[in-house]
């Protein structure tokens, strides 16, 4: 499908990501009087403008219940962007410039005006949201925003505030800007207003419909300007600033990425605390050190925060004081940021500079928040923003003056650190529960660290705390090595240990020379055995990245040569291109899910005959569908190999974490937290290593405490004080000096690192687990080349955080799954979803890229925008996973392919879908989309597929006993194949047409539709089509009592087959054959024919099969009197049945068994004369519950062979025999059997 054909809108993945300016971090005025060398005066007159969107609300409500919470969080910011984006650019075409941004708020200064050029502006912005306002959600909710716009005209104060090392601010303040918030109170959505001094000097020129009370006098509500304004004409470009200028004005981590051309990452989803403080104290109006007090006041403010990590974001001036909005845990984060938070609060507190400001109130509360930029690109400014901001605000507004009022989950996340005085539950606006906060007090009293212990050295970190369980696994490994292999599912949380402690007994073993082959699922692609691949690779010492048909076929030969023939198959394990043989091109798609299975046990022996093997899977709780099925089958042949099979997973609440394994042979091993003196242990072991001395008893204690158990956690913790101890802190802190969270402390690691590393292991955790450089730097080439990438991953490995794992390809890994999805969450959606894209860019451009990284390639553009990627690998994909027989996945695929395919395809995706659906047996959703195959077919006059879709319909109602809704489909398809002279349509229509009457009993009916189809198939010289419809015209000749007619057109078919080497078809029509000849007495004959039937079932590894052909070869072999060959027929045939549990079959081998313990009639010992009565008995209820009688002709058999029986044994023992295969449950039959076949 070509990628630019697609009807729908399109996005190019391919555009840079969404980077920023620091430029536009100034104010306009401000920006051009910097660049003529000149300043803005301290006291000017014009217009100030308060624009504030309202709405929101009940968008935030709706997206998050859409998207869920984040995802919404993200999709609301990006609505406030591209509406604050339309609305300031009128503000910027009426020489306007930003001053603040107040969450969804902004004030505007127009320097000069007199009201007119600001009331026009407004009313301008009314009309744009008109447009910009109506908000459509994903579901199609409509949701309509507003926007209210305040004026106030007169003189007003114009100064800069802050620390340059740390970020100007501009100001603006004095009377007017407390008239424009009063003004604003007083609005609602929709309005433009105006304050006293606005409708003074604006007089007859501006219409007020309303006047409304305001604190600083009277509020116009206007109805719009008598005059038009006068055109300002088109705007001069915005001056380019020097770095010197321009770097003041932006946050120090801010400026760092834009500096590094990586802006887009500031846009981020963490966790992070939001803090208010309000201030008063200032009349800039009455007092001439106003400003200079207010700039002391903020540079202090800058400077507390900056030492406890923390902030600035915003100042805002108004009607009732000011107020600071800042920040911990964003852009950077720390492991105790709400700690941090809380210190830096009490710190303002504290009265050092008295006559700087008063009546100091503080708000603190905590939660996730979506960091980034917003506003319109000649005016933007960081913010974070979230639910946690506004309940902040909210606590600010609550506190008394002097006070700190936090949020209880801030509180906790502090400890014992902070005394707290507690509060009645607050009613807040915008809370719907009221909120649990404290009052914070001031710090604990500390205690005196301990002394640290002075004995040094450096030291490996054991395995601690796991003796019992490694002891288990040796001992596992024993049995295995003995023949008598074993399964052991270690399940456990993230963090608990399963995985180091499978490591430390993989290295054991591989010391020892034993063979380990190691694989890991994956979240990230779902690509059908992934995790399987290297598992294999291992095992048949390939490399995927470089083998060659010729090797890999090689490699089977090595193992069993007799398999070579099916070496294509392991395509689908080894992501290897591997065209199809002359055996494997005619396989379907359950034929080769099956063969596979059956290819890679076979391999699995061949392999461990020569030596004992371990075969390891991690993560098995990410498996695929069709990689659980194989460990169900690798799991039931190993039992009887030296293999032994070791899968971790993270638990589901069900034994063996829900993995396909029987307890027969099977060890469910759960991990734990550690043991208290095995953590005690591990810390000081890890501190040894990585600070060269023991830690302090304290240290110790806290840190345990802390960690819970979890092995990850306190490794993390003792590297994070090491850490601290090089920064010169000291190393042995209180608990609440410690992370209060994993995710926290992993996040301010990622955090610390240097900018290049940072961002190279946010891009790598898109791609996964383990990554090679080259892919990251081909997803994202503003990190640098290959070179520059592998050395960030390399500096960074140090830390532990990423770990090489092959140098020479230059492949890494995330050292613990926790740390790749901290990464990869605090990436928000949009960023991912570009970055995504670029990574599918970089797969598909490598060699065979396509072909060896479909899956992967689908996963990638699935997370992308780029729609014609995603239409393409959608369809494709889907096409893979139904040759594999992944239905559900193919099910998934289409489905996601539907809304993106043009109209003239949608009817072959809704056919194929409709395929995919029957085979997983959801016969409702295949009629369904059937339907709507023939819909989108006649809608677009395709009408092949309309007839195609009706012969899709006829085969779903005949196989549902619909039959006369059957053959009136089939009429109306033959006649659209016939008006569109398609043949072959026509004689797939006959073909089914036969069937169809065939299995209502008509069998000259189905002849003549046979033979018809027949011929037309001869005509277009369709040579599998013709032996088809011989194979079938034979069963025909054979139901109509035509035997030596059904011989001959049978043994035509048969030898169409075998040159069309189409081995399982050929299999089928040779047990037909075979039970031809039984018909006609001939069991030399049927005897040959199930013999060559089940060498090609062999040959074609159908397990199924063989066991079919195997059951009819038992029961000639019992007639020809060969009874020890029929036992072992039988008896493999049973436990084939058993183990898919198939209770039709199971019950017709039970009655088969007990024929072949009445076989010679009287000469049959009593004990298996007791068990024929029983087996057949079993056999009945086995009938009886599954709803399926014996034939009359089976009925006739076993009467007969239990009429010397009824002779011979008295009507007691036969009523206990009875009354005993009654009474059997089915495993209690097939033990039965399995006893009486060994007699």
């Amino acid at each position: 499908m070509d990628r630019s054909s697609s009807g729908v809108e399109e996005h190019s993945v391919n555009r840079l990501l969404p980077g920023d300016n620091p430029q536009a971090y100034l104010p306009g005025d401000r920006r051009t009087a910097l660049a003529r060398g000149e300043d803005l005066p301290r006291r000017t007159t014009g217009s100030a403008v308060f624009v504030d969107i309202s709405g929101f609300t009940p968008l935030t409500e709706a997206l998050a219940t859409e998207l869920g919470a984040r995802r919404g969080a993200e999709e609301l910011t990006a609505t406030l962007d591209r509406v604050f984006s339309a609305l300031l650019e009128r503000l910027h075409v009426w020489r306007g410039s930003v001053i603040y941004f107040s969450g969804d708020a902004v004030t505007a200064w127009l320097d000069g005006d007199d009201g007119l050029g600001a009331v026009a502006c407004a009313l301008e912005m009314q009309r744009v949201m008109d447009g910009v306002g109506l908000v459509r959600t994903p579901q199609g909710r409509e949701v309509r925003l507003g926007v209210k716009v305040a004026v106030a005209t007169g003189p007003v104060h114009r100064f800069v505030v802050g620390d340059p090392d740390v970020q100007l601010v501009d100001v603006l303040a004095g009377s007017l800007t407390e008239s424009l918030a009063s003004a604003e109170q007083v609005s609602e959505s929709g309005d433009v207003v105006v304050d006293a001094g606005a409708m003074a000097s604006l007089g007859d020129r501006v219409a007020i419909a309303e006047l409304r009370a305001g604190e600083h006098g009277p509020v116009g509500v206007v109805a719009g300007l008598t005059v038009a304004a006068s055109d300002p004409g088109p705007a001069s470009a915005p001056p380019v600033l020097s770095e010197d200028l321009v770097r003041p004005w932006v946050l120090p981590p801010v400026w760092e990425r834009m500096a590094a051309g990586r802006g887009e990452f500031l846009a981020e989803l963490r966790p992070a605390v939001p803090v208010f403080l309000r201030f008063g104290g200032l009349d800039f109006e009455a007092d001439d050190s106003a400003p200079e007090r207010l700039d002391r006041f903020v540079r202090r403010t800058q400077r507390i925060l900056a030492t406890h990590g923390g902030y600035v974001l915003q100042l805002t001036i108004g009607d009732k004081g000011a107020y600071l909005y800042a920040v911990f845990g964003a852009p950077v984060a720390h492991e105790d940021d709400a700690a941090r938070a809380c210190a830096a609060a009490l710190e303002l507190l504290a009265d050092e500079e008295p006559l700087t400001v008063t009546d100091l109130q503080v708000g603190i509360a905590s939660g996730r928040l979506r960091s980034g930029t917003y506003g319109h690109r000649q005016r933007r400014t960081f913010c974070c923003l979230g639910d946690a901001v506004n309940l902040a605000a909210r606590l600010m507004s609550k506190a008394p003056t002097g006070s700190v009022w936090v949020h209880e989950d801030v509180a906790r996340a502090t400890g014992t650190r902070f005394a707290w005085r507690a509060l009645q539950p607050l009613t807040l606006k915008g809370k719907t529960r009221p909120a649990a906060a404290r009052e914070l007090l001031g710090r604990a009293q500390r205690v005196p660290a301990a002394r640290r212990s002075s004995e040094d050295g450096p030291a490996a970190v054991p395995l601690v705390g796991r003796a019992e369980e490694t002891a288990l696994l040796h001992a596992r490994w024993q049995e295995a090595q003995e023949g008598r292999g074993h399964t052991v599912v270690v399940q456990g949380e993230a963090g608990t240990g399963k995985s180091r402690l499978v490591a430390e007994a993989v290295r054991a073993w591989e010391r020892a020379g034993v063979t380990v082959a190691s694989g890991e699922a994956s979240a990230v692609a779902g690509a059908a055995y992934l995790g399987w691949r290297d598992v294999w690779a291992e095992l048949l010492g390939v490399d995927p990245s470089d083998a060659t048909p010729a090797s890999v076929t090689a490699a089977v030969a090595a193992l069993d040569a007799g398999l070579t023939a099916r070496t294509p198959l392991l395509q689908a394990v080894l992501g290897v291109p591997l065209p199809d043989s002359d055996l494997t091109g005619s396989f379907d798609a359950e034929l080769r899910k099956t063969s596979l299975e059956d290819l890679l046990s076979r391999l699995l022996r061949a392999r461990a005959a020569t030596s004992p093997l371990v075969v390891h899977l991690e993560d098995a709780q990410l498996l695929d569908p069709l990689s659980r099925d194989l460990l169900a089958v690798l799991a039931r042949v190993a039992a009887g190999l030296p293999v032994l099979l070791l899968v971790t997973a993270r638990p589901d609440g069900t034994a063996y974490a829900g993995m396909p394994v029987t307890a027969t042979r099977a060890t469910d091993l759960v991990l734990e937290g550690l043991p208290e003196d095995a953590a005690r242990e591990l810390v000081t072991a890890r501190h040894r290593t990585v600070s060269g001395r023991n830690p302090g008893a304290e240290v110790v204690d806290l840190v345990v405490t802390r960690a819970e158990g979890n092995a990850f956690y306190l490794e993390q913790l003792v590297d994070y004080l090491a850490a601290r101890a090089t920064e010169g802190a000291d190393e042995d802190p209180e608990a609440d000096d410690l992370p209060a969270s994993l995710h926290s402390l992993v996040l301010s690691r990622i955090d610390t690192q240097p900018e290049g590393p940072r961002q190279s292991l946010k891009v790598a955790s898109v791609l996964g687990r383990s990554f090679a450089s080259r892919l990251v730097a081909g997803t994202y080439p503003d990190l640098g080349d290959d070179d520059e990438v592998d050395g960030h991953l390399l500096a960074v490995s140090s830390t532990r955080l990423v770990a090489p794992e092959d140098r020479a390809a230059r492949t890494f890994a995330f050292g613990h799954s926790v740390t790749r999805d901290v990464a990869y969450e605090s990436i928000p959606y949009a960023v991912r979803t570009v970055l995504h894209g670029r990574a599918g860019d970089a797969l598909e451009a490598e060699p065979d890229g396509p072909v060896r990284s479909l899956d992967l390639l689908v996963h990638h553009y699935g997370h992308s925008d780029d729609l014609a990627q995603q239409r393409r690998y959608f369809v494709l994909g889907a096409e893979n996973a139904r040759s594999t027989y992944d239905i559900d996945r193919a099910v998934d695929l289409l489905e996601r392919a539907l809304p993106l395919v043009e109209p003239v395809d949608r009817a072959p995706v809704l056919l194929s879908l409709a395929e995919a659906l029957e085979s997983r047996g959801d016969w409702a959703g295949a009629e369904d989309a059937v339907s709507r195959a023939l819909d989108a077919a006649e809608d677009v006059g395709d009408d092949r597929s309309a007839a195609r879709a009706r012969v899709a319909r006829a085969e779903l109602d005949r196989k549902q006993g619909r039959y006369a809704d059957a053959a009136a489909g089939l009429d109306k398809a033959e006649r659209g194949f016939a008006d569109l002279d398609d043949r072959a349509g026509r004689a797939r229509v006959l073909h089914l047409r036969g069937t169809l009457a065939s299995q209502q009993g008509d069998p000259a009916a189905a002849r003549a539709a046979y033979q018809e189809s027949l011929q037309l198939r001869q005509t277009e010289g369709d040579a599998e089509g013709v032996a088809a419809m011989l194979t079938n015209l034979a069963l025909c000749a054979e139901d109509e009592g035509d035997l030596d007619g059904a011989e001959r057109i049978g043994r035509d078919a048969l030898e169409r087959l075998r040159t069309l080497r189409d081995r399982k078809t050929e299999s089928v029509a040779l047990i037909n054959m075979g039970m031809l000849a039984l018909a006609r007495d001939d069991l030399s004959l049927a005897r040959e024919r199930f013999g060559e039937a089940r060498e090609l079932a062999e040959l074609i590894g159908d397990p199924w099969m063989v066991a079919i052909v195997g059951h009819n070869q038992g029961n000639v072999d019992r007639q020809v009197g060969e009874l020890g060959t029929a036992a072992g027929h039988l008896r493999a045939s049973l436990e084939a049945y058993a183990e898919r549990d198939d209770r039709w079959y199971l019950a017709q081998v039970l009655e088969d068994i007990a024929l072949w313990l009445l076989t010679d009639g009287g000469t049959g010992t009593e004990a298996h004369d007791h068990g024929a009565v029983a087996l057949v008995a079993a056999a009945g209820a086995v009938r009886a519950e599954i709803g399926a009688p014996r034939f009359a002709s089976a009925e006739n058999e076993l009467e007969d062979a239990l009429a010397p029986v009824r002779r011979r044994r008295s009507v007691t023992a036969q009523a206990d025999a009875l009354e005993a295969g009654e009474s059997w449950t089915l495993t209690e039959a097939l033990d039965a059997a399995r006893r009486l076949l060994t007699v």
